[in-house]
């Protein structure tokens, strides 16, 4: 398959590891002709963070204006609800395969397909609710390989407290959450959901590790309207190290 330069390119990626497929959307930057590696975004919930947050579009804005690196953008996107409530959350029963689907299938693809650099530093995991658990998940259990997270109002599970209390490495974590999640309905099921108060324990059990670590909670509820104008803050917060 041939991807083209400044648009967002669908395919789908076979997974031996999960003996499944899963969807992509891969954009390559203006910037993309260049010699130079690039640095890799992993964008969970891709389908999303494209459509809502237009993270291409801000991305560029920031490489034209603040001189940060250029990056590939690889959006991993969900197939269903379940499907991704199995894959991404961290107590779903394919997560630790998909984890290692990440690490071990997905991120060499993309070495090998792209002009992206192989170094752990030029690497960012993202996304939002159990998107976000599944980047935090990631940068949890594979440190070494990605240690940089832009989680934003994330899904709150036991596990993800257990490994960051298992964690000696050092992680750079942004943290966004809005005011307004201690009362919302989840789009997914109609169910009454409380994510402010989960993401206040997890941001106190963050504190608590010597990580680079911004945390804020922000106006707004559990959608991408109250996220993405932090985005591009998170991007630059993180380049910074």
């Amino acid at each position: 398959m041939s991807f083209e330069i400044q648009k967002i390119n669908d395919t789908s990626f076979h997974s031996e590891i999960l003996q499944d497929d899963y969807d992509l959307k891969i954009y390559l930057p203006k910037s993309y002709h260049n010699m130079e590696p690039h640095r890799l975004i992993l964008a969970f919930d891709g389908q999303d963070v494209f459509k809502y947050a237009q993270l291409n579009r801000e991305y560029e804005k920031l490489v034209q204006s603040n001189d940060i690196e250029p990056a590939i953008i690889v959006g991993v996107c969900y197939n269903s609800v379940a499907w991704r409530a199995e894959h991404f959350s961290p107590d779903g029963i394919h997560h630790q395969n998909m984890l290692k689907s990440i690490i071990e299938e997905l991120i060499p693809y993309i070495e090998q397909q792209f002009n992206v650099s192989t170094s752990p530093m030029d690497r960012i995991a993202l996304g939002d609710s159990q998107a976000a658990s599944m980047a935090l998940s990631l940068i949890l259990n594979y440190p070494l390989e990605c240690y940089k997270g832009i989680i934003l109002s994330p899904m709150v599970t036991d596990s993800l407290f257990e490994w960051i209390n298992l964690n000696d490495e050092s992680l750079e974590i942004f943290h966004i959450i809005g005011k307004e999640e201690n009362h919302f309905k989840l789009p997914t099921t109609g169910e009454m959901a409380d994510f402010l108060t989960p993401n206040r324990a997890l941001n106190k059990a963050i504190q608590n590790k010597p990580w680079t670590y911004h945390y804020e909670e922000v106006e707004g509820s559990h959608v991408w309207k109250t996220w993405k104008p932090h985005l591009n803050e998170g991007i630059l917060y993180l380049s910074e190290y």
